[in-house]
């Protein structure tokens, strides 16, 4: 299985398990809706996957498939992704990260955040 069918998967299961979640879709409704809460948690679990953020945009520009599938028109920046890094809850980026573990059972590779 290639490394690009395993970030397709991981997306795909993390964007079913936010589906589920009463996460919103934005911070406000004023927010300039670039990017959706969503995305950029689904984002945040490629970055921990792969183990490095500036790496993880490298590749992903490439990938359309990944794009399609969380819905992306553009890459956000990495300034963009380190603020939302810290302005969401743990708590949200450990329920995809747990749903992504319990589906695909890769726990080595992924940093679970404490």
């Amino acid at each position: 299985m290639s490394r690009k069918f395993d970030l397709y998967r991981i997306v795909k299961i993390g964007m079913k398990a936010l589906k589920r979640t009463n996460i919103p879709f934005y911070w406000s409704k004023h927010s300039r809706k670039a990017h959706t809460i969503h995305q950029h948690i689904m984002l945040i679990v490629l970055a921990q996957y792969i183990g490095n953020r500036s790496k993880k945009l490298r590749m992903i520009r490439y990938m359309d498939r990944i794009w399609k599938a969380v819905k992306l028109k553009e890459i956000p920046d990495e300034s963009t992704i380190s603020t939302e890094i810290r302005r969401i809850p743990k708590q949200w980026l450990r329920m995809v990260i747990e749903e992504e573990v319990k589906e695909l059972g890769i726990l080595g590779n992924f940093a679970v955040c404490g």
